[in-house]
């Protein structure tokens, strides 16, 4: 399955806060299997509810944390283009949208 935008944007901010997938599960309340189909892009469309859950243990900036909601709703979103804005804090989300 390829990878979506969304996937590399939650794998990205789990890395960043050096937690594993269970680690996220366990804080979250969301099934570490689940998690990894997200990452991967094996799942896509994840409730707002689920990624509150998520964002809230990722604790993100409110730029990386817009990112990762409009991402939801764009699963056509280029992985490698939600690679190279978070990496660059200077890109802002409304230029990235």
């Amino acid at each position: 399955m390829p990878q979506t935008g969304l996937g590399v944007a939650l794998k990205t901010l789990r890395e960043r806060r050096t937690l594993s997938l269970r680690e996220v599960s366990q804080l979250s309340t969301v099934d570490h299997a689940y998690v990894h189909r997200l990452e991967t892009g094996e799942k896509t469309s994840p409730s707002q509810e689920l990624v509150g859950k998520l964002l809230k243990v990722l604790k993100p900036d409110q730029r990386d944390a817009a990112l990762v909601k409009w991402l939801v709703d764009h699963a056509d979103a280029d992985p490698q283009l939600v690679e190279f804005v978070l990496a660059d804090p200077s890109i802002s989300a409304d230029v990235f949208e």
